[in-house]
């Protein structure tokens, strides 16, 4: 279950309570302003998919998708091949939720994982497509380093940025040409930025949540 921050989450359980003993019994308009009051909050703390893991899910998706219909066509005919086809969908349908793919193991691993650390089910996607949550090393990979890789992976895009803005101040009369030119420049370095950014300071912003950074390494926090 997600989880605000403690004194949001205090603030919103007051006006239910503050709800609830009005006229002793829940009215229409105070549903409707707690469900606001909780979902701004809820938008506040989530992080954003970047765009590369929602294309990524969208791919898995159509993927899975193909596959079963494949599979209404030639049904598996052997135990071995029921038992390996059952494998790869359940490996798609972990990379429809999570952003990658796992095998059996390592999909047993990540939901103890998620588990022993009560990592929010909102928070789990994104920090196991970042690979906090290492599905191949089997390991959390957090730490001081997050926000100093982002610090320097953010150069790229402003180089995209300065691109675009001597495109657009490279004459005097914008002609059509130097106007799509500075779009894709703008386009490519808003990707760059919001990939890095979601890599790097988003993941260290949702990763102190639940693990406080000591030095290269990480310590879990008791929630």
């Amino acid at each position: 279950m997600f989880r605000a921050d403690p004194e949001s989450e205090l603030h919103l359980l007051e006006q239910l309570e503050k709800s609830t003993k009005s006229g002793g019994q829940f009215s229409i308009d105070n549903i409707a302003s707690f469900n606001r009051k909780w979902y701004a909050h809820l938008s506040d703390n989530m992080a954003p998919r970047p765009w590369l893991m929602s294309a990524t899910v969208f791919f898995y998706q159509k993927r899975l998708q193909f596959y079963e219909k494949r599979l209404t066509v030639n049904p598996p005919v052997s135990t071995n091949d029921r038992i390996a086809q059952t494998e790869h969908i359940e490996s798609l349908r972990f990379a429809i939720h999570y952003g990658r793919r796992g095998n059996a193991e390592q999909r047993t691993w990540c939901s103890q994982a998620i588990n022993a650390y009560r990592i929010a089910q909102l928070d789990a996607p994104f920090l196991v497509w970042n690979r906090v949550i290492n599905l191949r090393r089997r390991t959390i990979v957090f730490g001081h380093w997050d926000w100093i890789f982002g610090v320097c992976m953010t150069l790229p895009a402003l180089e995209f940025f300065l691109l675009a803005l001597i495109s657009a101040l490279g004459s005097n009369a914008l002609s059509i040409a130097q106007a799509m030119l500075t779009m894709v420049f703008l386009a490519i370095s808003w990707g760059i930025f919001d990939l890095f950014i979601s890599s790097s300071f988003r993941v260290f912003r949702v990763g102190s949540r639940y693990f406080k950074p000591d030095s290269w390494r990480y310590t879990p926090l008791q929630r």
